[in-house]
């Protein structure tokens, strides 16, 4: 099948991927063809100058995400091996491209680079798609507020706990699907039952704290609070049958994020749930006992539960 391809990593699929994939769209209506993007499986960083890269999402939610969004019908994911950094950006347009991928035009970014020393820009890319009979459209960078939308702001942005900021860059709240672990129950013994998952190592952190967010689960939204962190106060201060309770499958980071969804109840053990950060409410610190945290924990979901209501969110 013909396409008109997106080119990018898309990491995100934030805003300032917004134009660059409509365009694609519109492209491939006019011409009767399939609407696609070509992605990677990771960063194309690492392979380079081994950068680990955290990242945003991964490529099955960047194929959902620009289908969802974007009506982009086809997401290839390349592997970026060697091969493929070593590859002249000429091969790769003709050969990978519109030999094997059929493509019969292309959309791009201005700051697009590709091939083997990133030899290859819009100008080559304009000039080879010409030659070829492709068509190339190049959408100009994002700004908002004067900064340039990016997967790299936007990490610096969670980072810091600036996740409200964070969202206007994505276009929408930034989600966490992630699959839910057995826990020790001390949340459910404290009276705040709570989600257990872990933050895989390579994808960004956001800043360690509690954050207001909410969950949809079949059809309904759900108000929640979230604690992403490594729980000093549950660590350190927890009875040693319950530390002996745990079955958690810690990541390298051991990062834990821990949702309580405000008026369910029910089982979410390895069931995968998307939890949406709306804002930062707090950072993470330990406290003198688990009643102080108990409390701590009380005061975060009143609040939660007046701007949910306040809202008309459940």
């Amino acid at each position: 099948m013909q396409r008109v391809i997106a080119l990018g990593f898309f990491d995100g699929v934030h805003i300032g991927h917004a134009a660059l994939l409509r365009k694609t769209t519109q492209c491939a209506a006019a011409l009767g063809v399939v609407a696609a993007a070509l992605t990677f499986d990771v960063p194309p960083s690492r392979v380079i100058g081994g950068t680990l890269l955290p990242l945003l999402t991964t490529p099955e939610q960047r194929a959902a995400l620009m289908h969802e969004n974007f009506g982009i019908e086809d997401c290839i994911v390349l592997p970026f091996d060697e091969a493929l950094m070593n590859m002249p950006h000429e091969v790769f347009v003709a050969q990978v491209l519109q030999e094997k991928y059929s493509a019969v035009g292309v959309v791009a970014g201005r700051d697009y680079r590709y091939g083997r020393s990133g030899k290859g820009n819009v100008e080559t890319l304009a000039q080879q798609c010409a030659e070829l009979g492709m068509t190339c459209d190049i959408v100009e960078q994002v700004r908002v507020d004067g900064e340039i939308i990016s997967a790299t702001a936007i990490r610096a942005l969670l980072a810091k706990g600036d996740v409200a900021r964070a969202n206007e860059f994505f276009g929408r709240p930034y989600t966490l699907c992630l699959p839910v672990q057995r826990g020790r129950g001390l949340g459910r013994q404290l009276g705040f039952p709570t989600a257990n998952m872990i933050l895989p190592e390579d994808w960004q952190q956001p800043a360690l704290g509690v954050y207001r967010s909410q969950v949809e689960l079949d059809g309904k939204v759900f108000a929640s609070v979230t604690n992403i962190g490594r729980r000093p106060t549950v660590e350190s201060d927890s009875p040693p049958s319950t530390l002996a309770a745990t079955q958690f499958q810690k990541g390298a980071g051991d990062i834990v994020v821990e949702t309580h969804l405000i008026g369910f109840n029910g089982d979410l053990y390895e069931q995968t749930l998307c939890v949406a950060l709306l804002s930062f409410m707090r950072p993470e610190r330990k406290f003198e006992s688990l009643d102080a945290l108990k409390t701590q924990m009380a005061m975060d979901r009143s609040y939660v539960e007046g701007r949910a209501n306040a809202r008309g969110c459940r």
